[in-house]
């Protein structure tokens, strides 16, 4: 894990010294991952007020929709933006009570899309501050994290209907099926609207240009539904 002692204006003694960390975390295809930002050995004489953070990830793989204050934080402000061409997230955050000892931080939620291949999500803290009441930076080290994603290739296999998606890193989804006479795909929000219906009298199809967010696939033959998923698109 790669660990990194930020060039930050010091105002207390060395022995204040506060770590940030981040995990390394696995997740699959398609799953939505609540992703902890630890902080340690924070003391009361360090009257942390407020602070900021800009956290940059190295596969656009994994796509921030939330950010919420952890246990440390519980009743905080929370705010952030996202670069989806640089891959950073800016955050802000600013303080109600002030925090004390070990624990999250805050939790930034993905949405994880599914690649080809098992692949690494390195995730590091490019520069963050916490500040106390007379706008001081407190020192800071910083260990950075990462998130490995799995595929996940065939959704469903029966005895006889074959069905296989692959979600090429949130773009579009490819339907593959043994089905010689075609099938339909339903596509809806994830409050049960119908989005979109595609017939097709070939084996496969491919979905593209859906809103961003989730989704829920279904596959037709014959008038029997073979697949039943959830998909993502992202960024």
């Amino acid at each position: 894990m790669k660990k990194l002692l930020l060039p930050l204006i010091i105002s207390l003694p060395l022995f204040a010294t506060i770590n940030i960390s981040l995990p390394e975390m696995t997740a699959s295809g398609g799953d939505t991952l609540n992703y902890p930002v630890f902080v340690s050995n924070i003391n009361a004489s360090d009257s942390v007020t407020a602070g900021h953070f800009w956290i940059s990830i190295t596969v656009p793989l994994i796509h921030p929709i939330q950010v919420v204050p952890g246990d440390l934080i519980s009743d905080w402000g929370v705010a952030f933006t996202y670069d989806s061409t640089n891959l950073t997230i800016n955050i802000s955050m600013w303080g109600g009570s002030i925090p004390v000892g070990s624990g999250v931080l805050f939790y930034i939620k993905f949405l994880v899309g599914n690649p080809d291949t098992t692949t690494v999500v390195n995730i590091y803290i490019d520069r963050c501050y916490l500040l106390d009441p007379v706008s001081d930076s407190i020192p800071l080290t910083v260990d950075s994290g990462s998130i490995t994603v799995t595929p996940v290739g065939i959704e469903e296999q029966t005895s006889l209907p074959i069905v296989t998606l692959r979600q090429n890193i949130g773009h579009e989804v490819t339907v593959s099926s043994n089905f010689t006479d075609g099938f339909t795909a339903n596509i809806y929000s994830i409050d049960g609207r119908l989005e979109k219906k595609i017939h097709t009298r070939s084996s496969s199809i491919t979905i593209k240009n859906l809103s961003l967010g989730i989704h829920v696939l279904s596959i037709t033959h014959k008038g029997k539904i073979v697949l039943r998923r959830k998909i993502i698109f992202m960024k």
